[in-house]
């Protein structure tokens, strides 16, 4: 198929994203592949594509090795009629289970999934994620509208359907100033890695042009020795027995001349699921405030009037853990610090129920990696290792907020801590 040349000129934006990640001008536009179409008017622009439309069945090989795209292809429904995972899409190997889809009305994109299903309009784009190097998404015609027409066979049906860790329950949040906002969807599964999994969606690239007005909350993951980077989606093992999350703003597509200033606010949706024998609470690491997300909204008075540094990027934590009165076995592997907040050092003290491999970092609001406390094999029982607020080249740090992650084979998790001088 071509698109029409008197609808909108080339020069004024007929993108695609190719499989190097870049951006390029395309002349023929096939079947399964998404492309990016600019109208830069503010009135509605019609675009005429004439050619054989086809009810066909497609596998769509994507190369998820390292690359500038990093996996992520823009594709398409190349139908007539409306598709979704439950017909007419389906992962094969190395595949991400899951899809964003771009919300017009929130300036931001929107995650279709097994528990989030929803349909890709025909000829509607969404991104995908590969992970390894020959990876495939099959398009097959739904199939409420086959049975009137069955000329065309479905795909043969010998390809590999992803096992995904068993979801045991999640919760979103969502973050909105005004009419702007954006969602992440977390959670705890059976068999799920506190790393990239199945269930795991990360952030795509950004589009060929900035979005004007769009507000971006994220999980950071910047501190993961593989696939680090900013996710949709996060569910984490369910073993752990308590949970938390580095969550990020970032407000720079909504400033106006460099300004901003609005309340933001922090809203959870499905907290029921999570038991009610656990504290919900999300934190503003600036100021020390908090919420618990189970029986209110969390608000963010945010003002804006400088470029120095980067003010739009607002760090927060989010931590589900048990509560007093639910402490018992599954606080085996734990970790507390004392002072907090402290000056000059701070003890960190750490219970592990088996021998195992343990790293003890801290890392800024950022995810940087601050210090490496504990790199070594270790009994089970009760440890203490102190940090006396210097980084890993003995240079004393600036007073505010951090982080140590305690991981092991089988478990991980994150405290804030404060430094104060």
């Amino acid at each position: 198929m071509q698109l029409n040349p008197a609808a909108l000129p080339d020069t004024l934006g007929h993108i695609d994203m190719s499989y190097t990640g870049s951006y390029v001008i395309p002349s023929i536009v096939r079947p399964g592949i998404g492309y990016w179409i600019r109208n830069p008017y503010a009135t509605p622009a019609t675009i005429d594509v004439y050619g054989l439309m086809d009810d066909g069945s497609y596998n769509v090989v994507l190369d998820g090795t390292p690359s500038t795209n990093n996996g992520w292809y823009l594709l398409a429904n190349p139908y007539d009629l409306p598709i979704g995972l439950d017909n007419g899409i389906i992962f094969g190997d190395s595949v991400l289970v899951g899809m964003l889809k771009y919300n017009y009305l929130t300036n931001n994109y929107v995650i279709i999934d097994p528990e989030h299903p929803e349909v890709i309009e025909p000829w509607g784009g969404f991104f995908v994620k590969a992970t390894a190097q020959n990876a495939h998404l099959y398009f097959n015609y739904p199939t409420t509208a086959r049975q009137q027409n069955n000329n065309q066979p479905v795909i043969n049906n010998d390809y590999n359907i992803v096992e995904r860790p068993k979801l045991k329950w999640e919760f979103s949040l969502s973050a909105k100033a005004g009419e702007k906002g954006d969602v992440i969807i977390l959670g705890v599964g059976e068999g799920a890695k506190d790393t990239l999994d199945p269930l795991d969606v990360p952030e795509i690239p950004n589009p060929p042009f900035p979005q004007i007005g769009m507000l971006q909350f994220s999980v950071c993951n910047n501190d993961w020795e593989n696939n680090a980077g900013l996710y949709t989606r996060d569910v984490k093992n369910s073993r752990s027995g308590s949970w938390n999350w580095n969550l990020l703003i970032n407000l720079e597509n909504m400033l106006e001349d460099g300004i901003f200033s609005d309340i933001i606010r922090i809203s959870a949706k499905g907290a029921e699921k999570i038991p009610a024998d656990y504290i919900f609470r999300i934190i503003n690491p600036a100021d020390g405030s908090s919420a618990d997300l189970r029986n209110e909204d969390f608000l963010l008075d945010i003002e804006i009037s400088h470029a120095e540094g980067e003010p739009w990027l607002i760090p927060l934590y989010l931590e589900v853990i048990p509560s007093g009165s639910n402490l018992g076995e599954r606080e085996a592997f734990s970790a507390s610090n004392y002072p907090n907040p402290f000056n000059p050092e701070t003890t960190i003290s750490y219970n592990l129920p088996a021998e195992s491999f343990v790293y003890l970092e801290i890392y800024n609001l950022k995810g940087q990696l601050v210090k490496k406390l504990v790199g070594e094999s270790q009994p089970s029982g009760m440890h203490k290792v102190v940090w006396n607020g210097c980084d890993q080249q003995g240079r004393e740090v600036a007073s505010g907020f951090y982080f140590y992650r305690l991981k092991t084979k089988d478990n991980q998790l994150t405290r804030k801590i404060l430094l104060m001088k």
